[in-house]
């Protein structure tokens, strides 16, 4: 009864995701079903999550039937706006994803690879899956900060701000300032069972772990094919952090799926040229940049930060989708678009209009949720304030940094590896889409770095914890940068090749 129950609460966070990526896309699908199952499942939780969290805030009772009317609410206005906008069945409709000619492998000894591969990234998954269904956790981090904080709202039924700041239990103790997408599903999923069960708890970020690999594999199979989409996938997962990460009760891997769809919907309307699907990468990218400002506080002082000004600099070099139309509007019939209005849209730049829904839907998440820390004396931070670091070099850190990207075990030969692919394959990224998300990944390590190096929290790079974690969130944007330059390089030796 137990795994029905987990089933069913799971199985909302996924309707609801479903129909609120299929709203996203609008009257123009770009996503297979299986994309928007993944996609779904991970903004699923986020978004039920925020809701439910400024609900009780204003009086819900944190129960089972009170998260129930908040699953009933948003399944009835997602569910609305799917009927009234997409007229129903045929809005299911899902693209047909171009086929690359070397979707097939050429000889046995490839097909036997690609089956290896499958077979040993699957016995990788259930084997970690299992080991996190069957032990309770009681690491540091994922039993004090995720689940001993999402317990404590289980079992006071409250979000426990009435008490004192020092309190130990206020906001749930532990690091209250941490946003609660994974509390509050925790919470749903334990009221739905009707214990707090650990297995049924934890399943949650299995399902996770799949979501990115979902979202990681039909990105390489749209640009590629399904053999390098398998390929990458399986390095992916034999990256062993990045393994032990999504088979735990840790966030990272979590906050690295929403990092990595929010990046590839950015590359996707940077590439795309049809105005409608245009569009719907764009609502796409903006719906996942929203929605990791409540899974981690790195999301707002790191990623959106660091997206934000890529995406001002991509918007600045391209077209808008809503300037394309005037021009054509204006082409077809002059007078009906006034000089005024080709003169404002002339003046803000052509990608202004993009880059202003993408901030009027990140907005709706970042003001109020900053605004609510603030009046409540949250830190900005993790366990630190930012507010309370002094800048000062700290020895140790660079040669611990150095050992825990080159020479530790953490992550194979992936960061020489990936150096040596930018270095071999600039001309395949340079002013390219893809360099975007190379300079994403590059300002944001060396961003890390200095922050790990000039600021008390060394201590965390020092010892091989929170700089490693914040790799997690990295990786699978290196890895598909890597298949992708891989490729071009193959592509191009085999081309020289046949000459």
């Amino acid at each position: 009864m137990s795994i029905l129950l987990t089933l069913f609460a799971l199985l909302l966070f996924l309707i609801e995701g479903f129909l609120l990526v299929r709203l996203l896309e609008g009257e123009h699908p770009i996503l297979s079903h299986t994309e928007r199952i993944a996609y779904g499942f991970l903004l699923g939780g986020s978004v039920f999550s925020y809701s439910a969290f400024w609900l009780v805030l204003i009086g819900l009772p944190l129960t089972f039937a009170g998260m129930l009317i908040v699953h009933i609410l948003l399944l009835l206005v997602l569910g609305g706006f799917f009927l009234w906008r997409l007229h129903g069945v045929t809005a299911l409709r899902s693209p047909l994803l171009p086929v690359s000619p070397l979707a097939e492998p050429k000889s046995r000894w490839l097909s036997f690879l690609i089956a290896w591969c499958v077979v040993w990234t699957l016995v990788k998954v259930v084997a970690g899956g299992y080991d996190l269904l069957s032990t309770p956790s009681y690491f540091n981090d994922t039993y004090a900060s995720w689940n001993m904080r999402a317990k404590v709202f289980f079992v006071e039924e409250s979000l426990l701000l009435g008490r004192e700041p020092t309190d130990e239990y206020f906001f749930g103790g532990r690091v209250p300032s941490y946003p609660l997408t994974v509390h509050l599903s925790k919470v749903w999923i334990a009221k739905t069972v009707g214990n707090w069960n650990e297995s049924a708890v934890n399943s949650i970020h299995l399902f996770w772990f799949l979501a990115l690999l979902g979202i990681f594999f039909s990105a390489l199979k749209r640009e590629l094919n399904a053999a390098w989409a398998i390929a990458g996938t399986a390095a992916l997962v034999s990256l062993p952090l990045l393994l032990v990460h999504g088979v735990n009760a840790y966030s990272d891997v979590l906050m690295g799926g929403f990092v990595f769809a929010a990046l590839y919907s950015f590359y996707r309307w940077m590439k795309e040229g049809d105005e409608g699907a245009k569009r719907s990468w764009l609502l796409i990218f903006a719906g996942f940049s929203a929605a990791m400002i409540f899974v981690k506080n790195e999301a707002l002082l790191i990623f959106i930060p660091t997206i934000g000004i890529l995406f001002a600099y991509a918007c600045s070099k391209a077209p808008s989708t809503k300037h394309q139309i005037l021009n054509k509007s204006q082409a077809l019939n002059p007078k009906r678009v006034s000089a005024w209005n080709l003169g404002f849209i002339s003046d803000l730049g052509f990608g202004i209009w993009d880059f202003l829904i993408w901030l009027l839907i990140v907005s709706s998440v970042v003001v109020p949720w900053t605004l609510f820390k603030w009046f409540e004396g949250l830190t900005f931070g993790n366990a630190t304030a930012v507010s309370g670091f002094s800048l000062e070099v700290h020895e140790g850190v660079a040669f611990a940094v150095e050992g825990d990207l080159l020479y530790t075990g953490s992550y194979l030969l992936f960061f020489p590896l990936f150096l040596l692919l930018l270095f071999m394959g600039w001309r395949f990224y340079l002013r390219k889409s893809l360099g975007a998300l190379v300079a994403f990944f590059l300002i944001v390590l060396l961003g890390e770095f200095c922050i790990y190096l000039l600021t008390p929290l060394a201590t965390e790079a020092i010892r091989h914890t929170g700089f490693g974690r914040g790799m997690v969130h990295l990786l699978p944007v290196g890895v598909f940068i890597s298949i992708m330059i891989l490729q071009k390089l193959f592509s191009t030796g085999e081309a020289v090749t046949s000459r």
